[in-house]
């Protein structure tokens, strides 16, 4: 008899023990690099905060986020509520979200109208995964 355990339960103990590099800034992507950020989402339901590491590219004022899983409880808490948190080198940072699912933005306001929306856009698309574009305060 096998037992399945799911993906989340397995990330749990790696996410808990990369919380605290992640809010000094140890791991956290230099300008225009890639790294990964200590992302705090409010839960759609739930209304607690959910804390969640993420790879991300630095665009400078933007940064990019993603999943490759179709069913991310993070991308669907931060298309509810387009408002989150950061750590990015060693500070809280608050930031605007605008979230793309299969190419099309599900929410956020049309603050990014460069050159990164398409990107996102184009690449939720193209990957059948979910892009959000945060941009710092």
């Amino acid at each position: 008899m096998s037992t399945t355990v799911s993906l989340p339960v397995l990330l749990a103990p790696v996410n808990e023990a990369l919380t605290p590099a992640l809010r000094l800034g140890w791991i956290n992507p230099l300008p225009f690099t890639t790294g990964i950020i200590l992302v705090e989402v409010t839960g759609r339901i739930s209304g607690r905060v959910r804390q969640i590491p993420l790879v991300c590219t630095d665009y400078g004022d933007t940064l990019a986020v993603s999943t490759v899983r179709d069913n991310s409880q993070w991308i669907l808490n931060l298309a509810a509520t387009p408002v989150a948190t950061v750590w990015l080198r060693g500070r809280k940072r608050t930031v605007d979200a605008q979230v793309y699912v299969a190419g099309e933005r599900i929410s956020g306001a049309a603050s990014h109208t460069d050159w990164r929306s398409d990107l996102a856009a184009c690449a939720s698309r193209a990957g059948r995964m979910s892009v959000a574009l945060l941009r710092l305060r």
